[in-house]
């Protein structure tokens, strides 16, 4: 039996980036009916591999081929010929909107998507327009196609860009991190569909951090680390240890604390949109939630009015610590840390990942005026602390999400924050910062820090917890 003919092969392929290799001689081939998971750890260059492979970015001149071969055509160097049969979902593609504050509808969105650019563009083919419906429906949007695409959460906008993905019916499919941000039953939704798309003959490139979410129809694999290439060959077992275990007992007993942070008779409402309704809830000394929820249920609303970003419709009050009722936002982020995937895409700024953290110092998006070096010197212990001392220097639009994540926790624990907000903190890191991430809040919680957390993986996170609530359609339920 013939082999499969190739449709793209990377031959010792290196990207830099200053002085690092992102990707150093590569060498790797897609042939027809393959699909591939891409493995490895945070910065090991799955994400600049993926963009490679898709045309985003040219190889290093004099550094390796990537080819890409057409059906009777000779192999071409350029991505041109096949950029139409390639789409990619991923949390980088998702800040870009963020980032832009792109306004524009779901359902446009979706229709970007047949030209692969930002906004949509001209008249459609009716063809392509009789897609976007459908195509919503599948994703679980429908209701949600005229909304605009910044009001959605984070999840319902990653299920918004998987339709997107899908409206060029293409040849391959790029899956980075795809699964972040969903609920269970938005995960359980998309990998049966990659299944399907797999089994119709769609070809799937994907990372992800946790084995569950790899289907068993992507038989292949290939691991980088550190920009190279380790193993390439049949899908092996996941080697991934499993989460740490409990430190402290579940379900203990708890006295009474005083109460740190109340919310009384809250409402919240984006542009004229009710997204948190009749919220009254207390956060007491001793305490350290964990929040879940359905994607667009109020979670990360949520967390952001009690951060101060989102104020309560008339008659709501939100009292934090001693705070006056009427504090300045500068006020609360003294004694509030916050870390959000919005963080994440905001963050596009000239500047070294140990200047991203002393900007935790103000609280602002960046540094201003002169440089604090007492500020930079704190950054920096508090990089070593975490383990990430050698990602100082490096330029934060050169890291990749998961390190962009390490260093944004680096960024709110820095001041010592009175209360931690996390949204979906273990979200885009490998197994060895999973763990690592877990002992620092374990220690600041020995340290009298009080941590609430959102997600959508409790077993990653419920051992660091012991009050629970969740969201509902915008309702607060306690669940102990």
């Amino acid at each position: 039996m013939a082999a499969a003919r190739p449709v793209i092969s990377l031959n010792d392929v290196s990207i830099r980036r200053g002085d690092v290799a992102v990707l150093d001689r590569v060498r790797w081939e897609l042939r027809e009916g393959e699909s591939w998971l891409v493995r490895g750890g945070n910065g090991s260059g799955k994400t600049t591999f993926l963009r490679l492979v898709q045309g985003d970015l040219w190889p290093d001149a004099h550094a390796g081929t990537r080819l890409y071969h057409l059906p009777g055509e000779p192999p071409c160097e350029s991505p041109v010929a096949l950029r139409g049969l390639i789409r990619t979902v991923s949390a980088e593609q998702q800040d870009r909107y963020v980032r832009n504050e792109t306004r524009i509808s779901v359902a446009d969105v979706v229709r970007s998507g047949h030209r692969d650019v930002v906004y949509p563009q001209g008249e459609f083919p009716p063809a392509v327009e009789a897609r976007v419906a459908p195509l919503l429906e599948l994703v679980g949007m429908t209701e949600l196609a005229d909304r605009p695409f910044l009001e959605t959460s984070h999840g319902q906008a990653r299920r918004a860009l998987i339709a997107r993905a899908l409206l060029s019916e293409p040849r391959i499919l790029i899956l980075d991190e795809v699964f972040n941000g969903l609920d269970p039953s938005s995960r359980d939704g998309l990998m049966g569909l990659v299944e399907r798309l797999i089994h119709s003959g769609v070809q799937v490139l994907m990372t992800s951090h946790r084995p569950g979410e790899v289907t068993p129809a992507i038989a292949n694999e290939i691991e980088l680390a550190a920009g190279r290439v380790v193993y390439t060959g049949r899908r092996r077992g996941t080697g991934v240890a499993p989460p740490p275990a409990p430190s402290r007992p579940q379900g203990a007993p708890l006295s009474r604390g005083e109460v740190l942070l109340a919310v009384t008779n809250t409402d919240v409402a984006i542009e004229g949109t009710p997204i948190l309704r009749g919220i009254d809830w207390e956060w007491r000394r001793g305490e350290h939630w964990l929040i879940t929820g359905p994607n667009g249920s109020g979670k990360s609303t949520f967390l952001r009015l009690l951060y101060g970003d989102l104020v309560p419709t008339l008659g709501g009050v939100v009292r934090r610590l001693d705070l006056p009722e009427l504090s300045s936002i500068w006020e609360i982020r003294d004694v509030i840390g916050y870390v959000a995937p919005e963080f994440q895409a905001r963050y596009a700024l000239p500047l070294a990942a140990v200047e991203l953290v002393a900007s935790g110092e103000t609280g602002s998006i960046g540094l201003y005026g002169e440089r604090d070096a007492e500020a930079l010197e704190r950054a920096q212990l508090m990089m070593n602390r975490l383990g990430i001392a050698h990602l100082s220097n490096r330029p934060i639009t050169g890291l990749s999400y998961g390190q962009m994540r390490q260093a944004l926790v680096a960024r709110a624990m820095i001041r010592r924050p009175r209360l931690l907000l996390l949204d979906e903190p273990f979200n885009g890191l490998d197994a060895g910062w999973c763990r690592r991430l877990a002992e620092v809040l374990e220690e600041a919680v020995q340290d009298g820090i009080h941590l609430l957390a959102v997600s959508h993986h409790e077993e990653e996170a419920a051992f660091l917890f012991n009050r629970h609530a969740h969201f509902d359609s915008g309702r607060l339920v306690l669940e102990d």
